[in-house]
């Protein structure tokens, strides 16, 4: 059982540089367009087994050449990943590679860049900068 997701975000790209005719390619494009439709309100990623589960309802649906569009779309995806890792290509992930916004210096640390849950409440913000404590301090 091959678990394994595909990611393949320039698909589009790749599949107009093929010799493909126009029709296949635009037949093509339906059908992967629809699988990666049924991946995203399946809120599950593209792989092996999930494509043979909707091959299984889609072809009672259709005799379109979705089977010929998805083994494109996972044999091409596959090779590409395979020669971005024989390359040596490194990701990095954002949080490592940008620098701390300006004005969240001195802040309390945050995880791989993500947001607090839920904001500060605004009667414990009395401003973090010189000039914003005086715009946050009451009348009196």
């Amino acid at each position: 059982m091959n678990i394994r997701p595909v990611s393949f975000p320039n698909w589009k790209d790749v599949l107009a540089q093929t010799a493909l005719s126009p029709q296949v390619k635009l037949a093509y494009t339906r059908e992967i367009l629809t699988f990666l439709k049924h991946c995203k309100t399946s809120r599950a990623p593209a792989t092996t087994e999930l494509a043979k589960q909707y091959l299984g309802w889609r072809e009672k649906q259709s005799a379109g050449p979705a089977r010929e569009a998805l083994r494109w779309f996972y044999k091409e995806g596959y090779q590409r990943a395979k020669s971005v890792q024989a390359s040596g290509v490194r990701h990095v992930a954002r949080s490592a590679a940008r620098a701390e916004p300006p004005g969240l210096a001195g802040s309390a640390p945050r995880q791989a860049g993500l947001r607090p849950m839920q904001p500060p409440p605004a009667a414990d913000d009395l401003g973090t900068t010189p000039w914003e404590q005086p715009l946050t301090q009451t009348a009196g």
